[in-house]
């Protein structure tokens, strides 16, 4: 199965999900999410923070109101406890609650589509589109959203790719 190392906060990296293995490695054309070298680094400069995963981040959560069927492409590995979650997830506030020990303390990409048409592509940092102007804009952020992009005006949907993103199902 193919490797995809995701953006990264500090030194930070965003790794990537079994299912965002499989986009990588099963999705021939790659053009839906990511047609970027396996193994490459995303999001390793930017103009806050230098890196794409940083200031504030949000991850999935069905719990909040992600659809079920989100597909969860990349989430960010080692944050530390300097994040903390939004007052409105607690009751109370202490030391284990940081991006050290809480599960939520990550940032997520992640995508799904609508059923009557559409779609949502989320990069749960404010600081990735603070990587999109990096290198003159020759970047692996900018081939991600742009890839992002063209699969939405597309039109394309899950049964025109054979599955989600491109999967069998």
């Amino acid at each position: 199965m193919a490797t995809l190392t995701l953006p990264r906060f500090l030194e930070s990296p965003i790794t990537a999900t079994p299912v965002s293995q499989e986009v990588s490695g099963v999705c021939a054309d790659k053009t839906h999410v990511s047609s970027v070298s396996d193994g490459a680094a995303i999001g390793d400069a930017g103009q806050v923070l230098d890196g794409a995963a940083g200031d504030e981040l949000g991850c999935v959560d069905e719990k909040l109101g992600t659809p079920a069927e989100t597909a969860v492409l990349a989430v960010t590995d080692g944050i530390d406890d300097m994040y903390q979650p939004v007052k409105e997830d607690y009751t109370a506030f202490v030391a284990a609650q940081g991006g050290a020990t809480n599960p939520k303390g990550r940032s997520d990409i992640a995508v799904f589509e609508i059923a009557d048409g559409g779609g949502v592509f989320s990069v749960g940092s404010t600081c990735w589109i603070l990587c999109l102007p990096s290198n003159g804009v020759k970047n692996h952020p900018a081939v991600v959203i742009g890839n992002v992009m063209r699969w939405f005006i597309s039109g394309d949907t899950i049964d025109d790719r054979g599955g989600y993103l491109g999967l069998k199902q």
